[in-house]
This record gives structure tokens, C-alpha cells and sequence, in this order.
């Protein structure tokens, strides 16, 4: 719903929040039944969605620099960049590349949908996100599938199937959600209420900043939701940005 009224924001956040329960559950139902089949799915999400990403952007850039570029030409660049990078997240050779991958569509996909849902449904919704990743890490359905830590405090290793969506970086992983909502916090501190790089610099730098504090605290249990406080921080400082005019 796109006004900015209580009930759209309401019904925004439900709906998505909705999303996220449903996406849960089956994860962990699929997780348990059969493994290699959430391979599978995975795959599958990760070609749609760049497939329509892609398209979505090369088309808009097209449309921006005034390229006399066909249809067909910017849906096979699509399939082919789609195909490309569920590759290279299938091999797993190069990690770097595959990290980039999901980084890449990670932002994309968040700077997309900033521009999709109003301002007060997605602030709404991040802080909602936020509260659900805590309890699914902790206590819902990512708990099951998360390795347990052991007696000592260090980690087990991530199952082979996640890593389809997680972002690795020296021994930690974030995963392809935190990215979303990172980016889409982010472009809405660029873009409302008026384009504004101070806006997004000081937003980010508090992404940034909750980050860091994340990790420290990964120091002391080593599995840990990433993205609540760096969504709060970043969020309270959009809010107070845009109060002050900046």
C-alpha cells in the first residue's frame, strides 16, 4: 500500500512480517525433510530474483542515458547475468566472487524496494525485522538450522545449504536479508525526503557503527541476529537527520 497513513503502514509491516514467519517455517520444514531440495530452492530464488533485478535496472538505465536498446537485448543480458551468478555461487571456487554476487544483489534488490514502499513502512517494517531476527535466531525457526555453539564458545560450521545466502567474510557470515534491509535503509536516507549525500553518509556510518558493535559482541556469543542494532542506529539517525533538515 502506498500511503503513508497508520493503516497502510500497519498493513505493510503485517504483510511483510507475514512474509517472513512463512519463509521461516518453510525454510526449516525443508531444511529437515530434505536438504539438497533447499539447494534447490535457493538457486531458484537467486536466478528469479537477479533475473528481474537486472532487467529492472538495465532497463532504467537505458531509459536514463537515452540507449536505443531493444527488449530483447536487455532480457537476454538479464539471463545471462542471472545464470552467471547462480554459477558462480554453485561452484563456490571463487569466494569472493560468489560473495560479491550476493552482496550485489543483496543492494540492489534493497534500493529497489526503498523505492517501492513508503518512507513510514520502512522504517516500520526494519524495526519489525529486527525484532523477528532476534527471535528466529535465538529462539525460532533459524535457531534449528544455525550451528550450536560448543562448550568453549566457538561455533560449529555453517550448513552447506545456507551458505547459498549469506555474505563470507574472514570467519563471519551475514546473511542476504541483513543486506536488503542495509541497502533499502540506506537508499531511503539518499532519496527522502529530497536527495541528500550528508543524509546517507551519516545513516550509513551508523550502519557502520552498529556493525562494529555487532561484531564485538560476536566476542562473547558467537551467533548474533545483524540486524538490529545496526537498523536502530541507522534509523535514529534518519529520523533525527531529517528533523534537523539535513
Amino acid at each position: 500500500m502506498k500511503g503513508e497513513d497508520p493503516l497502510s503502514t500497519v498493513s505493510n509491516t503485517i504483510f511483510f512480517l507475514a512474509l517472513l514467519l512463512t519463509g521461516s517455517i518453510l525454510l526449516l520444514l525443508v531444511y529437515r525433510l530434505r536438504q539438497k531440495a533447499l539447494q534447490v530452492m535457493f538457486a531458484f530464488a537467486i536466478t528469479t530474483t537477479m533475473f528481474t533485478i537486472l532487467t529492472i535496472y538495465l532497463d532504467a538505465a537505458a531509459i536514463a542515458f537515452g540507449l536505443r536498446t531493444s527488449d530483447e537485448l536487455i532480457l537476454m543480458a538479464s539471463l545471462f547475468g542471472s545464470l552467471l551468478s547462480v554459477a558462480l555461487v554453485a561452484l563456490g571456487r571463487w569466494r569472493s566472487l560468489a560473495a560479491a554476487t550476493i552482496l550485489i544483489l543483496g543492494s540492489f534488490t534493497g534500493a529497489l524496494l526503498s523505492c517501492l514502499i513508503p518512507p513510514s513502512s520502512i522504517i516500520a517494517i526494519a524495526l519489525t525485522a529486527s525484532i523477528f531476527d532476534i527471535y528466529s535466531v535465538f529462539r525460532g525457526p533459524l535457531s534449528k538450522i544455525l550451528p550450536k555453539p560448543s562448550k568453549d564458545g566457538v561455533s560449529g560450521e555453517l550448513p552447506r545449504e545456507l551458505r547459498w545466502v549469506v555474505v563470507p567474510f574472514r570467519g563471519l557470515s551475514i546473511g542476504l536479508g541483513d543486506i536488503i534491509f542495509y541497502s533499502m535503509i540506506a537508499s531511503l536516507a539518499f532519496s527522502h525526503p529530497y536527495l541528500s549525500i550528508t543524509r546517507w553518509l551519516a545513516v550509513s556510518i551508523s550502519l557502520t557503527l552498529g556493525n562494529y558493535l555487532t561484531l564485538r559482541l560476536l566476542r562473547r556469543r558467537p551467533v548474533l541476529p545483524a540486524l538490529p542494532i545496526p537498523a536502530t542506529l541507522a534509523l535514529a539517525t534518519y529520523i533525527i537527520a531529517v528533523n534537523f533538515g539535513i
